[in-house]
């Protein structure tokens, strides 16, 4: 991989695990990802539309997928802010950045006849185990009313299961479209769930109200998450797949050095170390699964 991939590639990462941080930090949790993903299908959908002038699909057949994969974006949100809103930054992302790759790997190989080596299945332990171990670090936290360490860890393997639905949904539709196109549709029709859920369970005078207090946050974390995924791609333009994608996911162990670092969330080693062993499970996985 030449230096300025890496650089690409280690930016987005770091600008992925940045977000997040912002993200967990976020007074109201619930509304967060209603506005994120508003200003966010707004930019998709100038790109997708000039995407879509440039290099039209060839039918709507990508559609189907953009649906399903639109339903697991608004489910990757709703769980997300459940599982931010019980547990720590240093849990949540590692868990749910590691059951994602692995169950997409289980799902690759059973739906799309992917090869999964000896290496592959390792590396799928790997992470499996890894989670095993900061789940169960996290059930022996303190509770609260407001706080379930342990639902959070639950609500985080729900987010992974998304990302692994949507990640192999993913993988068909865009071979039947341009990616931003795809998105373009996805990210919309997970407008018209993730908005309509959101009011009903919470109510529309809460999410408006959050609008006033922290829609800087929104427009800002909608900005860097376009800008880590455009990184992402520009990385894939000078270097392989199988270096690329397995080196962004050191963004879970920079999600958990912030986590302990930043937000003083407990058991920092243990919580660090697992984050790293999410990272070898996901490079077997992704570099020679």
């Amino acid at each position: 991989m030449s230096s300025a991939a890496l650089l690409l590639v280690l930016t987005s990462a770091a600008v992925h695990a940045y977000w997040n941080y912002l993200y967990k930090q976020a007074k109201d949790k619930q509304a967060f990802p209603v506005y994120k993903s508003i200003a966010s299908w707004i930019m998709l959908t100038i790109a997708g539309t000039i995407a879509w002038r440039l290099q039209p699909p060839e039918s709507l057949e990508f559609i189907p997928h953009a649906v399903l994969s639109g339903f697991c974006y608004a489910g990757y949100f709703i769980f997300m802010s459940a599982a931010y809103e019980h547990g720590d930054l240093s849990v949540v992302y590692p868990i749910s950045r590691g059951v994602g790759p692995a169950l997409a790997a289980v799902g690759g190989f059973v739906i799309l006849h992917e090869k999964l080596t000896g290496m592959g299945v390792v590396g799928v332990g790997l992470i499996l185990s890894a989670v095993v171990v900061i789940s169960a670090a996290a059930g022996r936290g303190v509770k609260t009313e407001d706080a379930d360490p342990l639902l959070g860890a639950l609500f985080a393997c729900l987010v992974g299961l998304m990302i692994a639905v949507y990640g192999v949904n993913d993988a068909v539709g865009v071979r039947k479209a341009h990616p931003l196109i795809f998105l373009m549709v996805g990210v919309g029709v997970s407008l018209l769930v993730l908005i309509p859920w959101q009011i009903w369970r919470h109510g529309r005078r809460r999410i408006a109200r959050a609008w006033h207090q922290e829609w800087r946050m929104y427009l800002s974390c909608s900005v860097l998450d376009t800008s880590s995924y455009v990184l992402y791609l520009l990385a894939l333009q000078l270097a392989p797949t199988a270096y690329v994608t397995p080196t962004r996911s050191v963004s879970v162990i920079l999600a958990a050095v912030a986590g302990v670092a930043l937000l003083k969330e407990a058991q920092g080693v243990l919580r660090i170390g697992s984050a790293a062993a999410v990272v070898a499970g996901v490079l077997l996985i992704r570099g020679w699964g």
